[in-house]
C-alpha cells in the first residue's frame, strides 16, 4: 500500500469519526433537553469554554452520556487529522530519505505541537 493511500485513510477516518462524534453530541444534547446549554456556553468561567475544559470532563460527560464531550471529542478528532497527516509525511520523507522535506516537515510537526500544549501553558502562568 502507497503512503498516498494511507495518508487518504487516515484523513477520510479521521473526519468520519469526527462528524459521528459530532452527531451523537448534538443528539444526546437534544433528546436530554439541555435548554442551559447555550446560556453555559456563553459563560466565561463555563466548564464548556475550551480554556476550562480537562480532559477528566470529557471523559466524565462520555461516561455519563453527555453531548458536550462527544462534541469535544468529535473536535479534538477533527484537529489531530491534519496532524497525523504532517506526521505521516515525516514517515514518509524518512522513508523516501528526502531529508530536506523531512526536516521542513519535523519542524512544522514541532511548531505545532508546541502551539497546541506549549504555549497555552505559558500564557496560563
Amino acid at each position: 500500500m502507497e503512503f498516498e493511500d494511507i495518508m487518504g485513510y487516515a484523513l477520510r477516518i479521521g473526519v468520519m469519526l469526527s462528524i459521528l462524534f459530532l452527531i451523537i453530541g448534538f443528539s444526546l444534547i437534544f433528546i436530554n433537553g439541555q435548554e442551559n446549554l447555550f446560556k453555559e456556553i456563553t459563560n466565561l468561567n463555563s466548564s464548556v469554554i475550551s480554556k476550562n475544559f480537562k480532559i477528566e470532563l470529557i471523559i466524565n460527560n462520555l461516561i455519563n452520556l453527555k453531548g458536550v464531550g462527544f462534541i469535544y471529542l468529535g473536535l479534538i478528532i477533527l484537529i489531530a487529522t491534519p496532524i497525523s497527516r504532517v506526521f505521516l509525511g515525516i514517515l514518509q520523507f524518512y522513508k523516501e530519505r528526502n531529508w530536506l522535506y523531512f526536516i521542513i516537515t519535523s519542524i512544522v510537526f514541532f511548531n505545532i505541537l508546541f502551539s497546541i500544549f506549549l504555549i497555552p501553558y505559558l500564557i496560563n502562568l
